[in-house]
């Protein structure tokens, strides 16, 4: 038998000649070997240890002579006080001509008053001789606190011979049959949707300027409101469908304790939002329409995908995925995806609204041509980040500089981003909704409330004219 030779690497012919005593001695001996070499191991470990130990205490110390802190002193549970920089002085630079609210025009004036002291206020010595030395003028502006407005509305009621019947007069700004008069309802949904106090809040508001409702009564204003505005949320749809470009989106929502999702499509002048069950694809259908005819701008989440028509997908969200890359393949990649982007955007606004479509057109097919290469080039990335984010390039290369060829589309979706904050805020605050009806109606009155504000429009006036609109009667 070979000496010094593994056990393991016997064959079986050679196992069955040994003696009981000498397969015993072979494993022994090679078990021996093996120990011998985990102690050898276990010392060098040991030393190895040591030095770490040492290390990390020559450096402790170090760093409690830089910090002048003692190692066992307890550390607080907030960062130092920041040292103030005397270089740089806050608020306007000396010199800079200041500003003040601007006097209001003559027909902005409510009350008119003279102030014509008889003595002087410091002595006492009387003016009544005297004529004013001079006159300055000088503006107040105060506020007049709501209160409630009650009217009492005395009827006259005939019998018309013609109709055979009694008529009579109906009140104006009210809706039929109910107490509470269309300023008052537009002002609770103010407090509701534009400044987002929850029915408890809007209810301890009311109390102060003396009017008592339930929370009960402020949940059925809002609910009619919306309903009043159900028209206009329809009309906003229909203009988006009818613009050249929608921005949309999407972001969870709890309805009714169920994960479910709030759509936008918004353009620049509208903001349109969607509840539904659905995060798919036949939302979009929903929202946009099967024929629409525009470009759908949008983030690279799969649903939006199956439309047939033009899009154009997001670089905010495209820049901050690279951005996460950590490999140098990853950190090559995001540096090339920012270069040919700011080539794209310098360019397309160095080519002006007057530049031919053939320009437009050739210079993003140079583009989708350059960001094809570049997909190419990592493909073969050995890091698994990286080649994914090469793969989406390749996919929706043509689909990254539509803005290049079709004027003034934004790049990205950040209208639709920035019409779903409020709502994500809101969610933040509610935790959702309870009810399927009550999510559609949040939907209606923010819609109403977001394309406002783009439209520099009063909400609250919005609200007033859908409410006449929709309940009063002509008298």
């Amino acid at each position: 038998m070979a000496e010094g030779k593994d056990p393991e690497n016997y064959s079986k012919e050679e196992l069955a000649q040994l003696s009981k005593s000498e397969l015993i001695e072979e494993v022994f001996q090679s078990y021996e070997e093996q120990v011998r070499l985990l102690r050898d191991q276990n010392q060098l470990l040991r030393k190895r240890v040591a030095q770490l130990e040492k290390r990390v205490e020559e450096l402790e110390q170090k760093l409690e002579e830089e910090s002048g802190q003692d190692k066992d002193e307890e550390v607080p549970d907030f960062k130092p006080n920041k040292k103030k920089d005397h270089s740089s002085h806050q608020g306007r630079k000396e010199g800079h001509q200041g500003n003040s609210r601007e006097t209001p025009p003559p027909e902005e004036v409510d009350e008119e008053k003279t102030l014509d002291p008889d003595v002087c206020p410091h002595c006492g010595n009387s003016f009544q001789d005297q004529q004013p030395q001079e006159t300055r003028t000088r503006y107040v502006e105060d506020i007049l606190l709501p209160r409630p407005w009650r009217v009492k509305c005395e009827i006259n009621r005939y019998y018309c011979s013609e109709c055979e019947e009694t008529v009579e007069e109906k009140p104006q700004d009210v809706l039929p049959g109910q107490r509470l008069g269309i300023k008052l309802r537009s002002y609770i949904l103010y407090l509701r949707e534009e400044l987002r106090l929850p029915d408890n809040k809007v209810r301890k508001h009311l109390d102060t300027i003396g009017i008592s409702l339930s929370e009960a009564t402020i949940e059925n204003v809002t609910s009619q409101g919306a309903d009043a505005l159900e028209d206009t949320y329809r009309e906003y749809k229909e203009e988006i469908r009818k613009s050249s470009a929608a921005y949309v989106d999407e972001t969870g929502l709890r309805v009714d304790g169920v994960n479910s999702w709030l759509w936008t499509g918004s353009t620049s002048e509208e903001s349109f939002f969607h509840v539904s069950k659905s995060r798919g694809s036949k939302v979009v259908d929903e929202l946009l329409g099967e024929d629409y005819e525009g470009t759908m701008v949008s983030d690279f989440y799969s649903a939006y995908s199956p439309p047939d028509l033009d899009k154009q997908k997001c670089w905010t969200h495209l820049l901050r995925d690279s951005r996460e890359l950590e490999t140098e393949d990853g950190k090559r990649l995001h540096a090339k995806l920012k270069k040919i982007h700011n080539r794209a955007t310098e360019g397309e606004r160095s080519l002006g609204e007057d530049s031919s479509s053939f320009t437009r057109e050739y210079f993003a097919y140079i583009l989708e041509k350059d960001i094809g290469e570049i997909a190419e080039r990592f493909l073969e990335s050995e890091d698994e980040d990286t080649r994914r984010l090469a793969k989406r390039l390749k996919k929706y290369r043509d689909q990254l500089f539509t803005f290049v060829r079709s004027p003034p589309l934004e790049d990205t979706n950040n209208i639709a981003e920035r019409a779903l904050r409020p709502q994500v805020v809101k969610r933040k605050i509610s935790g959702g909704h309870r009810s399927w009806s009550g999510a559609r109606k949040h939907a209606i009155l923010m819609s109403v409330l977001a394309t406002c504000k783009k439209r520099d429009e009063s909400f609250m006036e919005t609200v007033e004219r859908a409410l006449r609109s929709e309940f009063t009667s002509a008298s």
